[in-house]
């Protein structure tokens, strides 16, 4: 075993957690992945990799594995690829002085609530919001509301119980269905606490940035296309988003200012923000790289790749980026208008076969019960494509599109 490990705890699975660690062992590194469940991650028994099979729900399980396991000093760093280990991951970094951002700054991106609390403290724009963490509190908040808003768990992820309410029938149904969820998809206690926000009408993005030793470096923004009504589906994203200087300007000001309200000082963040009459509202922090293929198809249009970004920092390198092209790039996700049981697609060989469609991916397996999107979960795989504008790779992803079909 090396003296420059690496400690992956769990990832997400969508693909990126698993590039990771090819990406580490490639660039010289130690990868070592620590999980609660290893068959949760498909092509992991292809990667060269050390699996430690642990409770990574808890820090002093996880702690008491590494101590066991590793000679602590030969570990470079400790990361992940998933929201839901974020705050254990910056635990662990504490316990161990590695880099990364303090446990309290990660709890307060990973807890919508209290990001709300800290971007009104230092005068972020924003949509109004409340906090209730039962139906007596949501009760003595509800002659305030102006539908309609949003209303979403604090602690989730993926628009996983986000949900657009238009009367109080409706926002005391759906917090109360939040408020009896009590673990998570990953077996974690739920906060058990309602974020109820004010509905933005307006054009969705998302800021990708990297925090390094105070200073915050911008890489770029991305446009957002959502369905699902009344859920929040991300469907698709453009990179970069078709926007003025002036825009752009107003929307990387704004979230540099919420990165320093929660205090985000090392490592990669994703952003969402919607652009308003009054300029950039924030709708969430990140501290994480953006899911959604957005870094790849930052990758495809820049050459810039954020995963080995974040695993460059982590090891102790400092931020340093070289773009080498700037190309417009999108993804098309693959999802259904009916419910059934998934038997594959039609077309996507010939889908293939347009100019500009760089991948086509199919998440979903034969036999899966399918229906009309209500959070990323519910995607079943994925167009991308690149060109020269974004109109032009809007173009070939309906194409592509209008080739595939469902079968159910």
């Amino acid at each position: 075993m090396g003296n420059n490990m690496i400690l992956f705890i769990e990832s997400n699975t969508t693909g990126s957690g698993m590039k990771a660690l090819k990406r580490t062992k490639e660039m010289g590194f130690y990868p070592v992945f620590l999980t609660n469940d290893p068959t949760r991650y498909q092509g992991l028994s292809h990667i060269d990799c050390l699996v430690v099979e642990c409770d990574t729900n808890s820090v002093r399980r996880v702690q008491k594995k590494i101590d066991r396991f590793f000679q602590t000093d030969h570990i470079i760093g400790i990361t992940t690829t998933s929201d839901f280990y974020l705050e254990i991951v910056a635990e662990l970094q504490q316990v161990y002085q590695l880099q990364g951002n303090s446990p309290k700054t990660i709890r307060t991106c990973r807890h919508k609530g209290l990001s709300r609390m800290a971007l009104d403290q230092h005068q972020v724009l924003q949509p109004k919001f409340w906090i209730v963490n039962s139906k007596i509190e949501l009760q003595k908040i509800s002659t305030l509301i102006s539908y309609p808003v949003v209303v979403k768990p604090v602690d989730d992820s993926g628009s996983n119980g986000v949900k657009l309410c238009h009367d109080i029938v409706e926002v005391i149904t759906h917090t109360q269905e939040l408020l009896g969820v009590h673990i998570n998809v990953r077996g974690q206690s739920t906060e058990q606490s309602v974020l109820i926000e004010e509905y933005v009408d307006a054009p969705e993005f998302s800021v990708e940035m990297f925090s390094d030793k105070g200073d915050i470096h911008f890489i770029g923004i991305t446009q957002k296309e959502i369905i699902g009504n009344p859920y929040f589906v991300e469907a698709g994203h453009i990179f970069p988003a078709p926007l003025s200087g002036e825009q752009i300007l107003n929307i990387k000001n704004t979230v540099i200012k919420a990165l320093q309200a929660v205090q985000h000082r090392f490592g990669p963040s994703h952003t969402e923000v919607k652009w308003t009459p009054q300029g950039a509202s924030v709708i969430e922090i990140n501290a994480r790289l953006a899911g959604g293929m957005i870094p790849e198809l930052i990758r495809i249009s820049t050459g810039v790749d954020l995963l080995d970004q974040q695993i460059r920092m982590v090891s102790g390198s400092s931020f340093h980026i070289s773009e080498s092209k700037r190309k417009v790039s999108g993804i098309r996700f693959l999802t259904t208008n009916t419910s059934g049981v998934f038997n594959g697609f039609d077309g996507v060989e010939k889908a293939r076969e347009i100019s500009g469609i760089e991948q086509i991916v199919i998440t979903a397996q034969k036999g899966k019960k399918i229906r009309p999107p209500q959070n990323a979960y519910d995607r079943l795989g994925y167009i991308v494509a690149k060109g020269s504008s974004s109109i032009e790779v809007k173009k070939k992803m309906d194409e592509a599109l209008s080739k595939i079909r469902t079968k159910i």
